[in-house]
């Protein structure tokens, strides 16, 4: 899967969405491993990079999208020690500060959230 996410085709936050939007009966029934190349393979079909035609060949059956990068083997161990990067820079100040007391809403968004079930 990082190899995959190194193509630069989807965020972090998109491949958390595909693992997180699993169905829950199938999330459950999961290993750790299965939730991860679960939704691997719903971020390879949703960006084109298979089709349901190629899985059930086990082969590539129809056309795919291009990557925007490829990440090479002889590359992978040097990009795994260096790592990804951990900022995030924004556009807009803070709406709060820290010991703000703040009302969240439970609302259920079709992408993806980071408002734990606890706090809706």
């Amino acid at each position: 899967t990082l190899c995959a996410g190194a193509m630069g085709a989807w965020t972090i936050d998109e491949s958390r969405h595909a693992r997180e939007s699993l169905r829950p009966a199938d999330y459950y029934a999961s290993s750790y491993y299965e939730i991860w190349i679960k939704a691997l393979e719903t971020l390879l079909k949703r960006h084109g990079f298979v089709s349901d035609r190629d899985l059930a060949a086990g082969k590539a059956v129809d056309p795919a999208a291009t990557p925007i990068r490829v990440l090479k083997a002889e590359n992978v161990p040097a990009v795994l020690a260096r790592g990804g990067p951990c900022d995030r820079p924004v556009a807009t100040s803070a709406r709060f500060k820290l010991g703000d007391l703040v009302r969240t809403k439970n609302f259920h968004p079709t992408g993806h959230t980071r408002l734990p079930r606890y706090a809706r």
